[in-house]
């Protein structure tokens, strides 16, 4: 027999593409979607788009990804797209990854919307407007980037939540991954694998989702917007030091 360590390190690459890839996608569509209705400026786009991120955050990732699975690749309508089990080509990840993205899409992209039109009213922006920037250009660079901080803390705190949806996605498409092996030693009655499966994820989601809820805000703003970094500095600087009442 291998050792845990050997046989849950293997599954490791599978998963971690799949959050990785997933976080990706999740960022890019909240920001494709968010910067799109922002100028747009068209009340149906925004009520369906409000809709639509409602009914994917009430969803369960479980019926998406079976729903997903069941109408392209079960040949259902004559739509057999996709590998109905994991054959480690690229079209065999599209669908696990679309149920992931889904799972967080909704929340991301009214957390992103609702910072662009905070953003959007700011001094700043009006400032941009006045400079002759376009419209394009104000919400996709300048307020996207002001924005930004808010939902990669949100993304980073939601990493446990994602690593469950990793599971159970792995498990319905049957991808060789740390979600899958738990359930399958589960089933065979492994019990030194699921302890080592299971550890591995209840160590890395807080550890992950920690280091995010701290730090990353401030690298973020501190990367996209150097200059609120540099004012905040300013402003603590030249704060004068409350006096002791007591003495």
């Amino acid at each position: 027999p291998q050792p845990v360590t050997s046989v849950v390190g293997a599954t490791l690459p599978t998963t971690a593409v799949l959050i990785g890839i997933g976080l990706v996608l999740q960022v890019t569509t909240a920001y494709g979607v968010a910067v799109v209705t922002m100028l747009r400026h068209n009340k149906l786009v925004s009520a369906l788009t409000w809709w639509l991120a409602v009914a994917a955050t009430a969803a369960p990732v479980i019926f998406t990804a079976w729903a997903l699975r069941s109408y392209f690749t079960l040949g259902y309508g004559g739509r057999d797209w996709f590998p109905y089990r994991y054959d480690g080509t690229a079209g065999a990840y599209v669908l696990p990854l679309v149920a992931l993205v889904a799972m967080l899409a909704g929340p991301v992209i009214l957390l992103f919307r609702s910072e662009l039109l905070d953003t959007l009213r700011s001094t700043f922006t009006k400032f941009a407007v006045a400079s002759g920037h376009s419209d394009l250009r104000i919400v996709g660079v300048h307020a996207a980037k002001a924005s930004a901080g808010p939902v990669i803390a949100y993304l980073g705190a939601s990493l446990g939540y994602l690593m469950t949806g990793v599971v159970i996605v792995e498990t319905i498409y049957d991808i060789p991954g740390v979600g899958n092996l738990i359930l399958d030693s589960v089933a065979r009655r492994d019990r030194a694998v699921v302890v080592g499966g299971v550890l591995v994820i209840s160590v890395l989601a807080p550890a992950r989702s920690t280091t995010a809820v701290s730090a990353e805000p401030a690298v973020v703003i501190a990367a996209l917007n150097p200059s609120a970094i540099e004012s905040t500095a300013t402003n603590t600087a030249t704060t004068p030091a409350t006096p002791n009442i007591a003495e």
